[in-house]
C-alpha cells in the first residue's frame, strides 16, 4: 500500500473525521460559553478563551500543547490525565 493511501485511511478512522469541534469553558459557578471552532490549532483555542476568561482567572485544563503560553495571563494548572 503507498504511504499516501495509509495516511488517509488513519485520517479517516481516528475518530474525529467529520465532527464538529467545540471549546466549552465551564466557570465555578456553573455558567458555561461553548463555541464552534474551525480546528483545532491554538490560534483558534487559545483566542476563544482569551475573549472569554478575565486575565488573572484560575485555568484548569488538560496538557494539549495548544493551551502553551497561558500562564502568562492566568493562573494555569494543567492535569495530565494519563496520570490523574
Amino acid at each position: 500500500m503507498h504511504r499516501h493511501s495509509t495516511r488517509k485511511i488513519k485520517a479517516v478512522n481516528d475518530g474525529s473525521w467529520g465532527k464538529t469541534l467545540v471549546l466549552g469553558l465551564l466557570q465555578r459557578d456553573g455558567e458555561v460559553r461553548a463555541a464552534v471552532a474551525p480546528n483545532r490549532h491554538k490560534h483558534h483555542v487559545t483566542g476563544h478563551i482569551r475573549s472569554n476568561v478575565a486575565p488573572g482567572s484560575f485555568l484548569a485544563t488538560d496538557d494539549y500543547a495548544g493551551y502553551d503560553g497561558l500562564a502568562e495571563d492566568y493562573q494555569h494548572y494543567i492535569v495530565n490525565h494519563a496520570i490523574e
